[in-house]
């Protein structure tokens, strides 16, 4: 936590020096993000889409030009004041929360490496 859209931004341009120099096909990547629309710990994975306001996904979409990106996406509950996005989204978990996202990081990785291993067939399979 705690990245300035800057960051992600360079980020996603990097990502677009790397998957031309290596000739990543799109089919191949995997984005991991946060959902404010979603609840603490909820995983989603998703086939492609609109970035719905996610300034990260946003400039993933606009460096790698598609939006058909697999996504794996992390809920992450939303603040009740809508002014309060920005710093809730770049603040750390609050302590009570913190056993839930270790849950989360463990599930979310157990679901990366059998993303990897059936190849891509659970983000096919498990879209909705």
């Amino acid at each position: 936590m705690g990245w300035n859209s800057t960051i992600f931004s360079q980020f996603s341009q990097f990502s677009f020096i790397l998957v031309n120099y290596y000739q990543i096909p799109i089919e191949n990547i995997l984005l991991v993000q946060d959902d404010l629309d979603k609840p603490l710990g909820k995983i989603r994975m998703k086939l492609e889409g609109t970035a719905g306001g996610h300034n990260g996904v946003k400039s993933a979409i606009a460096a790698l030009k598609t939006d058909k990106l697999k996504r794996f996406k992390i809920g992450i509950g939303r603040p009740t004041n809508k002014s309060q996005v920005v710093d809730y989204v770049l603040n750390d978990f609050n302590p009570t929360e913190l056993p839930l996202v270790s849950e989360t990081v463990s599930s979310c990785v157990a679901l990366l490496l059998d993303e990897l291993e059936t190849h891509g067939t659970l983000c096919m399979n498990e879209n909705s």
